[in-house]
């Protein structure tokens, strides 16, 4: 008898009939289920289709069983109402490794894939992500702030969940207002308990998809000041629920006056705002996703009512972020090296999570405006040639440039600054406008809080802004000093406005 021929979607519907064979034996196998996501990733439509239907008719009474299968079932359809279908199984029993790793996957689909700020809030609202942390907190045991006496200088205890070098939002602001306390004159300590290092998480999970586990690059963590300031970061070789009890234990110790929380979320905050008055700058353009007395927010008008099941923060207008880098270091890099010759116009865009963060409607609309103006360049600094994105064309005015420690100095060299339409964005726009540079982006995200009127309302507002700074330096030079001087005197954390407003919030 002959044997048959089989073809390989043949073979490939066999791989994942006897992957799902697999998952339906054992379904509490985190990688049983990753293998089954693996095999069916380039499954045809109707084979996904139907597999889906499978994995939905599936009966597990299990509760790990099930929260694994949902983020299977997430990363097969892309679709996120698995997130919050997934989140109604995370018990209390639930470690933080686990709570957390979910998190971090959701913060990353909510900040890639739903630019706009309200999705990007909806998502976290439905995977009710204030209860999943509260869930963590309340497992720990209860501790008491220690005694001690009281000084004449305000005593500042910064928390923010991770450090890992200035090219990382939460870091370069850890850093700055780390600067900013000691040029007050006020006692401080900085804590991280590396919340996005889980020794185990790809157990924790149904899917193939995952958050790099960052490595923090201590020589970078320099202060504007030459104060010594204590920065401790947990032992990554523990879980997060002992993690978080060391630091914990090490705030209660130093006993502060005050917590200066800076990130979005940690379940951290549900305790400490139990015991310390906190102070909430976020690295997002909307007020901590955990409770917070008072919300240091870059716009005065903004809505403190963001996010249900939280108390509402007193809002203090603070818009000062970012430590403006030393003009004379920005030394521009030779553009010859992208046979960019004089009156090229260089156009720059920043970012680690550029092949999620540029909309196929937008990289189409600027392929046909580069394909249009033939002394446009394109930098894309961070975008790594393996993750190119599939709707943008390779071309020879088109350059990848792997992430600068010198960032400045490949800005230095640019005329635009170029900003997708995406949630984040803000580090780099800012520094653009520090040296003077023009910058392009769409309102409702981060960057657009920088530039504030001078953010696009539409894709077509924006291509026609950008054809008017590429056809016209003198306006394009107007723009850049414009937003120059909105640094100086919204941004500069260093001046002494900025100083007088976080003296007041505390």
């Amino acid at each position: 008898m002959t044997p048959p021929a089989w073809t390989v979607p043949q073979l490939n519907d066999l791989l994942i009939n006897d992957a799902l064979h697999s998952v339906a034996r054992l379904p509490v196998s985190a990688e049983s289920w990753q293998r089954l996501c693996r095999v069916a990733a380039s499954a045809a439509s109707p084979t996904l289709a139907s597999l889906v239907a499978d994995i939905e008719a599936l009966e597990l009474p299990d509760r790990h069983a099930n929260w694994l299968r949902f983020s299977a079932l997430s990363y097969l359809t892309g679709n996120a109402d698995y997130f919050v279908k997934q989140a109604v199984f995370a018990g209390t029993s639930f470690p933080a490794d686990v709570v957390m790793t979910f998190l971090g996957l959701v913060w990353h689909h909510a900040l890639t894939k739903r630019p706009v700020h309200q999705d990007f809030i909806r998502l976290l609202q439905d995977v009710s992500a204030v209860q999943l942390q509260r869930n963590v907190a309340s497992a720990w045991p209860a501790l008491k702030k220690a005694a001690r006496s009281r000084s004449n200088r305000l005593r500042i205890a910064i928390y923010t969940p991770q450090i890992i070098s200035p090219h990382h939002g939460g870091t370069l602001f850890t850093l700055n207002m780390m600067s900013v306390v000691a040029k007050l004159g006020m006692e401080c300590e900085a804590f991280a308990a590396q919340e996005v290092v889980v020794a185990l998480e790809s157990t924790y999970r149904g899917c193939p998809e995952h958050l790099t586990s960052p490595v923090t690059i201590v020589e970078s963590l320099v202060l504007n000041t030459d104060a010594q300031i204590r920065l401790l970061t947990a032992n990554v070789d523990y879980s997060l629920d002992a993690r978080y009890l060391e630091i914990r234990q090490a705030i209660d110790s130093y006993s502060p006056d005050v917590v200066l929380f800076i990130g979005l979320f940690s379940p951290l905050l549900h305790d400490l705002y139990t015991r310390y008055p906190v102070v909430g700058l976020n690295v997002h353009a909307l007020p901590p996703l955990a409770p917070v007395d008072i919300w240091l927010s870059a716009d005065e008008t903004a809505d403190t009512k963001v996010w249900s099941n939280l108390p509402v923060p007193r809002l203090q207008h603070f818009p000062f972020r970012f430590w403006p880098p030393r003009q004379e270091m920005a030394v521009p890099v030779n553009r010859q090296q992208w046979q960019a010759g004089d009156t090229a116009v260089v156009m720059v865009t920043v970012g680690y999570r550029l092949h999620h963060e540029m909309p196929e409607n937008w990289l189409h609309e600027l392929q046909a405006f580069l394909m249009k103006h033939t002394e446009v360049h394109w930098l894309l600094i961070g975008l790594a040639p393996a993750l190119w994105p599939p709707g943008l064309l390779i071309h020879d005015r088109i350059h990848l440039v792997p992430p600068q420690t010198e960032l400045d100095r490949y800005l230095a060299a640019s005329d635009i600054y170029l900003n997708p339409p995406r949630a984040g964005g803000g580090g780099s726009v800012a520094m653009a406008m520090a040296l003077g540079l023009p910058v392009l982006t769409m309102s409702g995200s981060d960057a657009a809080d920088k530039v504030r009127s001078m953010a696009a309302t539409s894709l077509e507002d924006y291509f026609e802004r950008l054809a008017v700074w590429v056809n016209n330096a003198s306006v394009r030079r107007q723009a850049g000093e414009q937003l120059k001087r909105e640094f100086g005197a919204r941004l500069d954390v260093s001046s002494d406005s900025a100083q007088n407003g976080f003296l007041q919030a505390c």
